[in-house]
């Protein structure tokens, strides 16, 4: 009888350890799962981080574009421009000229006219 109950005391302490085994391996198994689960989710969290910052990257590119090309015409136009006021004051500066000579001109005949006598008498002087 005693070996009938050490053997009943030894399977109950081999069962008790076998169920204890059991949930050990159990939450491990749970452990395992739930830290990759953890890494499945970091991963995902990552790849949609990933593809938003590629797309606020892409639209940062398009909108340095856009600045590149305005940038591009407004420099154009004050190049247009440049040149428009260049021509303007060359032209401004030819009829100042053109009028300086005219005056010079009128002012030498009209003097000629004083010195040599009287085409224009009563004209007012």
């Amino acid at each position: 009888r005693r070996s009938d109950r050490e053997r009943d005391r030894a399977a109950s302490e081999l069962d008790a350890a076998a169920t204890a085994a059991a949930k050990w391996r159990d939450r491990a198994d749970a452990s395992e799962a739930a830290a990759l689960a953890a890494d499945a989710s970091r991963r995902a969290d990552a790849a949609k981080t990933r593809r938003a910052l590629e797309e606020q990257n892409h639209q940062l590119g398009a909108a340095r574009g856009v600045v590149e090309a305005e940038r591009a015409e407004r420099h154009r136009a004050e190049l247009t421009l440049g040149a428009e006021v260049n021509a303007l004051r060359d032209a401004l500066a030819a009829a100042t000229r053109d009028g300086r000579e005219q005056l010079a001109d009128a002012a030498a005949a009209r003097e000629s006219l004083r010195r040599g006598g009287g085409a224009l008498r009563g004209a007012p002087g």
